[in-house]
């Protein structure tokens, strides 16, 4: 007598509707699967922080705010980093300080949309809020200089991109500068471009 053996393949149960053929909702044909959104993708594998992670996170940034010894790279002064700081004398304030300096923190802003033609409309119109009619030769002129306006803009970008593409490809065989993903890097070369001085050299590369 010859013993052969056979084998017997194990056919998987869903664990979550019971079904067979695969393990848990996470196959596309179970009828408890759930597909990826553009509201789930990168929240449901979210690391969960402890409590002691989150205070060191913390304690971490706290010191580094009250380092009285660090130097601003603006105006050289200690007690600062930058001129992001309200303490740097170069400090440019930014929108939300200039809404609340002025309407107050309990200011809410919003965002109202609307057609060229429907703020300006020759004669027969306003601009914005003002009671004071538009002839058709300013109108044309305002139009005018809104377009100028949005191509130099387009340009400039499109002029920035170009010069960084061919800074990237002579320097192909080396590491990317981390600068270039930075918002100040982009600022700084559009002055470039705009034939104006950097004023923010340490956001541009050394060579």
């Amino acid at each position: 007598m010859v013993y052969i053996p056979t084998t017997k393949s194990i056919v998987p149960t869903c664990v979550d509707c019971g079904l067979v053929g695969h393990y848990n909702k996470n196959y596309y044909k179970c009828s408890k699967y759930n597909p990826d959104t553009a509201d789930s993708v990168g929240t449901s594998c979210k690391r969960n922080q402890s409590f002691e992670m989150k205070q060191e996170k913390k304690e971490a940034k706290q010191q580094k705010t009250n380092n009285t010894n660090v130097v601003c790279s603006n105006c050289k002064e200690v007690g600062h980093s930058s001129s992001r700081s309200p303490l740097c004398k170069n400090h440019l304030s930014s929108k939300l300080e200039v809404f609340n300096n002025n309407l107050g923190k309990a200011h809410h802003s919003f965002t109202r949309k609307i057609p060229f033609r429907s703020c300006i409309r020759n004669n027969e119109s306003i601009i914005a809020t003002t009671s004071s009619s538009v002839n058709p030769q300013s109108a044309a002129t305002i139009k005018s200089r809104t377009i100028s306006a949005c191509e130099d803009v387009r340009q400039l970008i499109f002029r920035a991109q170009i010069f960084v593409s061919y800074y990237i490809l002579m320097h192909k065989d080396d590491i990317i500068p981390d600068c270039i993903f930075k918002q100040n890097f982009w600022y700084s070369i559009c002055q470039l471009v705009n034939n104006r001085k950097a004023t923010n050299g340490t956001a541009l590369p050394s060579d």
